[in-house]
């Protein structure tokens, strides 16, 4: 999954969602309504079939249909801090039973991840993805794969997504969305040829919105240019170490034979990328925790 980039925000009407590999990924689709920051695999605006709006829970208060309606409308307007105040109260005003306390906490757990606070993001929409059901609980699965790519844990998203096929909830979302989220997570993986395969997949469906994006990506995967290592061995057992520790961190790293005059080298890599700047983030992330790291070349 490793080579995309993080970044731009695209206007589109429905809001959907991208992701990006060992690097973390960019927003593909984006309301024109929120100003959201590049935080995460997904963008942080509501997706297509769920947008919020209503509050569905029949027995809920007019305070607390209120709270929700609040997050909402701070949501939509790109105020990430507010909404998931808003969404909190909503959440926590909900009694035992409640179906409107799932909806509050996936908000709360997507207005978490635009700000960036990943333990919290996760910690609202495990909530939400254990009360809810049907579209909402994938919504919610789909979410907590977008977390776990933003804490470069590629392996776990491509659980959350397995687990959405397995529960015969994969109908509940847009097909191209899943595969390219699954796309990215694979590249995060070091699996480039799959990766780029299952984006050429979204590629070739010309009614989706993110058929030039997964393009784009394919082709860059296909022309991975710069690579991040962690580390150059002159003997396999210490490189194979090393790349162990950093999966035991949740980061991707495999050993790869360096041909060298007289002898060979092994060399830790952290995944290759089409652009530089995304090498240096995948870097960045093994030296955070404690892996001297650089780019090459």
């Amino acid at each position: 999954m490793g080579e995309l980039v993080q970044g731009q925000r695209e206007q589109a009407q429905g809001l959907g969602a991208v992701a990006s590999g060992a690097s973390l990924v960019v927003l593909a689709l984006v309301s024109a309504a929120c100003a959201p920051r590049a935080c995460g695999p997904w963008s942080p605006g509501p997706p297509a079939r769920a947008r919020p709006g209503e509050w569905r829970s029949s027995a809920a208060t007019a305070a607390r249909g209120h709270s929700f309606r609040e997050g909402c409308d701070h949501y939509l307007a790109g105020e990430f801090a507010l909404a998931s105040e808003a969404f909190r109260l909503a959440a926590e005003a909900a009694g035992p039973g409640d179906p409107g306390a799932a909806d509050a906490l996936y908000w709360l757990g997507r207005s978490e991840l635009a700000l960036g606070r990943l333990a919290e993001s996760r910690a609202a929409l495990e909530r939400a993805a254990a009360s809810a059901t049907g579209a909402l609980r994938a919504l919610a699965l789909a979410a907590l794969a977008d977390v776990a790519l933003e804490q470069m844990r590629p392996a776990e998203a491509l659980e959350r997504l397995d687990r959405i096929e397995r529960e015969g909830l994969a109908g509940e979302l847009p097909a191209d969305e899943l595969l390219f989220r699954r796309a990215s997570a694979l590249g995060a993986l070091l699996r480039r040829d799959e990766a780029a395969r299952t984006f050429e997949r979204v590629a070739s469906d010309r009614t989706s919105s993110l058929a030039a994006d997964a393009a784009a990506r394919a082709e860059a995967l296909r022309r991975s240019r710069y690579e991040a290592r962690a580390g150059v061995f002159q003997e396999r057992p210490p490189a194979e170490r090393t790349a162990s520790a950093l999966r035991e961190c949740g980061l991707s790293a495999r050993v790869e034979t360096l041909p060298a005059p007289g002898r060979e080298a092994f060399v830790v890599s952290l995944g290759r990328y089409a652009d530089r700047s995304e090498a240096e983030r995948a870097a960045r992330a093994a030296a955070g925790r404690g892996f001297p790291a650089h780019v090459w070349p």
